[in-house]
């Protein structure tokens, strides 16, 4: 009995896979694993606040990539061509991580008592903002990986439209081993480097404002 020619592709399909199955050729989908970076213990000291004026923690921004929650690795350092993971996900998007991080570390350094992520109801304020233009897992040429930030920061009087502080930082961690979550803990020591140094200098363009 001749096979309809309907059903000889179906059949010959059914076959392979089969075939495939046998040999063991067929792989279980990997499990999407999700990261955030490192917390930190946030200790808030009861000194008086460096400025009377407030800061709004405005949103951060990125490029490209960046704004999304898969996370983006490259395979050399000086690669053009960037990739994504496909099973590996930040918790939040990078930005907002990013954004929150900051804020402890503003609250920490007692720069004001009002910390806030919406415009405060006030004239003497800051505007805070930053931009994510790199966040990407690099693989070195020994085969190791680092982590590798790129951020511009920047503190604006909002009142006057004076520019306190603007900073383009580029910081590079090793991470410690080939798994994920070493690499992870690599973009947190990278990130706080970046923002504490941003925070010093903060510090210093509001230590010499002038008085409200």
């Amino acid at each position: 009995m001749k096979m309809n020619r309907w059903l000889k592709p179906i059949v010959l399909t059914l076959s392979a896979v089969l075939a495939l199955v046998g040999c063991g050729a067929v792989q279980p989908v990997s499990e999407p694993q999700y990261f955030r970076l490192t917390l930190r213990t946030v200790e808030i000291p009861k000194s008086a606040p460096l400025s009377d004026m407030a800061l709004w923690m405005d949103s951060w921004t990125a490029s490209g990539l960046y704004l999304e929650r898969p996370m983006v690795y490259a395979l050399k350092p000086d690669s053009t061509r960037l990739r994504q993971y496909h099973y590996q996900y930040w918790t939040d998007p990078v930005p907002a991580q990013l954004r929150r991080r900051l804020a402890d570390r503003v609250r920490e350094a007692r720069l004001s008592d009002t910390v806030s992520e919406r415009p405060p109801e006030v004239d003497r304020r800051v505007r805070i903002s930053g931009v994510v233009n790199r966040f990407e897992r690099v693989r070195q040429p020994e085969g190791t990986w680092s982590a590798v930030v790129e951020f511009e920061l920047k503190a604006e009087n909002t009142s006057t439209g004076a520019l306190l502080v603007r900073r383009s930082v580029t910081e590079t961690e090793p991470a410690n081993g080939d798994k994920m979550e070493a690499s992870v803990a690599a973009f947190a020591t990278a990130s706080d480097r970046a923002l504490a140094a941003f925070v010093e200098e903060l510090r210093v363009a509001l230590s010499k404002a002038e008085p409200g």
